[in-house]
């Protein structure tokens, strides 16, 4: 199948589904009991702990809803913590744990590698110039009343697209005060 302007939709929606397929079944392989959803939750939090509940929804393009059962399920594992907002009692502010801290420190390296696998055949200037397109299609996009927390997402998918999911293009030097 050729890339056109009638499939372009398709090819980046699929790249970034296999993409997520992919990771959650290497992910498995390892024993680890995690989506990459709750990877980059993790990553997110790790970066601003202390979010609101409809801060994450916000970021995700989800219902408060979907958002609690989320926060409920890696609560339960540990990975996350809920604490009552001194502000504001209604909010709740959610810390990653420090088995949380630990666990995504442990997957950078399988994180690297298959990000790495991903575009290992495919020569630097093809890479560039794919994200180079993909980025203007986002700024068109962003022109049109779509939202900053839209164009963080629509980003997310152009990275992990390129193999490069940007919330785990870490420098090892972060995970030092871990």
């Amino acid at each position: 199948m050729k890339c056109s302007k009638n499939n372009l939709g398709y090819f980046i929606g699929n790249s970034a589904r296999l993409i997520k397929y992919s990771m959650n079944n290497r992910l498995r392989e390892l024993g680890y009991d995690l989506t990459m959803e709750h990877l980059i939750f993790m990553k997110i939090l790790n970066k601003s702990d202390g979010m609101t509940q409809q801060g994450i929804a916000d970021f995700f393009s989800k219902d408060k809803g979907s958002i609690t059962r989320m926060v409920s399920n890696m609560e339960d594992r540990n990975l996350l913590m809920r604490i009552p907002d001194k502000v504001d009692k209604r909010c709740n502010l959610i810390y990653l744990t420090p088995h949380g801290r630990k666990m995504l420190t442990e997957l950078f390296q399988v994180i690297q590698e298959f990000n790495d696998h991903l575009v290992e055949d495919i020569p630097d200037d093809e890479l560039i110039q794919c994200l180079s397109v993909l980025e203007k299609i986002i700024i068109k996009l962003s022109n049109k009343n779509v939202t900053p927390t839209k164009i963080i997402i629509m980003m997310t998918s152009v990275k992990a697209f390129l193999g490069r999911l940007f919330l785990f293009e870490l420098e090892k030097e972060e995970f030092k005060d871990l």
